[in-house]
């Protein structure tokens, strides 16, 4: 089999960079690998039976959506975030989440309100049974879909920048922290509230009620991530894991 073969055979429905992407991506999600951990190149290119250069591909991609950084010289790192960094980050994600939810209330669709219920609900089925993970990423796209049906082109993208990384965060701390995390029935039920105010068309009312709701929920993350920070001090920008760490 040549190489263009072996690269397409694990990812056939979607381009290698893609793929390479998605798995990356789902490794941080499940906390495969931790916040300051090295992505090795060609050690993960063996490990997939891709090229080095459909990594570093992905890294890119992953490196815009915020997963990922990289240092001179010393190659990619997954993310991570300081206190101060992630009040910023909510500052201004309550600015432009409470935006995107007054856009969509102004031109709501009745199928878009629609497709929000079901995620919503999706939302409080996982939180009935503790499924962290499940309710985590249906949050996100719950308001990735905000974003999107707002009508601004710029909000996804801009946002997606934003917003990703403190998700993949939180679910990454709860996966090896069970005991840590929100009120997923009450949160579940904050977002069924967000639908209700898009069905009724007050987008004021809706702008209003995503900012302070953004707002509440900011202490427990600051808290969970910085009690994170804490542990990874010795990883820290400046003092990167060895790579022997990272085998895997």
């Amino acid at each position: 089999m040549n190489r263009e073969s072996e690269e397409q055979a694990p990812f056939r429905r979607l381009t290698v960079k893609e793929g390479v992407g998605n798995y990356l991506r789902e490794a941080i999600f499940q906390g495969k690998l931790n916040p300051g951990d090295r992505i090795v190149e060609i050690k993960w290119a063996k490990e997939l039976g891709v090229a080095q250069a459909s990594v570093r591909e992905a890294l890119h991609q992953l490196e815009k959506e915020g997963f990922v950084e990289r240092r001179p010289n010393r190659g990619s790192f997954v993310t991570i975030l300081s206190p101060e960094t992630i009040q910023h980050i909510y500052t201004v994600r309550a600015a432009l989440e409470a935006l995107a939810v007054e856009l969509l209330t102004r031109r709501a669709q009745p199928e878009q309100v629609e497709n929000l219920q079901r995620m919503a609900d999706e939302m409080a089925a996982a939180a009935a049974v503790t499924d962290v993970q499940r309710f985590y990423r249906g949050d996100l796209v719950f308001h990735q879909q905000i974003w999107e049906y707002s009508g601004n082109p710029i909000m996804p993208e801009l946002l997606a920048s934003l917003v990703i990384p403190l998700f993949a965060f939180v679910i990454m701390r709860i996966h090896d922290s069970p005991e840590v995390g929100h009120d997923l029935v009450h949160s579940a039920a904050v977002h069924q509230q967000i639908v209700g105010m898009i069905r009724q068309g007050d987008a004021v009312a809706a702008a209003d009620f995503m900012r302070q709701r953004i707002d509440a929920f900011r202490p427990d993350t600051v808290g969970l991530l910085a009690r994170y920070g804490e542990k990874l001090a010795p990883h820290k920008a400046g003092h990167p894991r060895k790579e022997g760490d990272l085998a895997r």
